[in-house]
């Protein structure tokens, strides 16, 4: 399994067959959903604070890290037999740029960023993300497309 690190730093790589169709160029809009050690819960928050300046500072939105917390009391899952509650050590972050010329640009900026190799230690060291999973996605418009 690659490290969390890597959320940003590889797995994306244009080509021609991935380049914007029609002329249009579509927004990167990546979700991280991030397996947290529960005793180590503080570094993690100092990690993604660490990504949240990095994404903002190169070119990115960074629309928040958001950790799960219990659910409200009194409340059940609306459709049963179908779902089920997550496990509490998840975190979420959401980022976005504008194009795939801004996200290949942060991302060659972000390897060159002293910050960056301050949040790979602290992964490194502290052992706060067990694992990860990332999605680049597309917003869906009213007809059911993408925009």
């Amino acid at each position: 399994m690659r490290n969390a690190i890597e959320v940003c730093q590889c797995g994306f790589n244009m080509n021609e067959a991935e380049a914007p169709r029609n002329g249009r160029t579509s927004p990167i809009i990546c979700i991280v959903r991030y397996e947290v050690d529960p005793e180590k819960r503080a570094e993690f928050e100092l990690y993604a604070r660490l990504w949240v300046e990095l994404i903002t500072r190169h070119g990115g939105d960074h629309h928040g890290c958001f950790l799960s917390r219990e659910p409200p009391p009194g409340t059940s899952l609306s459709f049963l037999g179908i779902g089920r509650e997550a496990p509490e050590n998840i975190a979420v972050a959401f980022f976005s740029f504008p194009n795939e010329a801004a996200y290949a640009d942060y991302r060659a900026a972000v390897r060159e960023d002293l910050d960056c190799a301050k949040a790979e230690e602290l992964l490194r060291t502290s052992g706060c993300v067990l694992g990860y999973e990332r999605s680049f996605m597309s917003r869906m418009d009213e007809e059911g497309g993408e925009s």
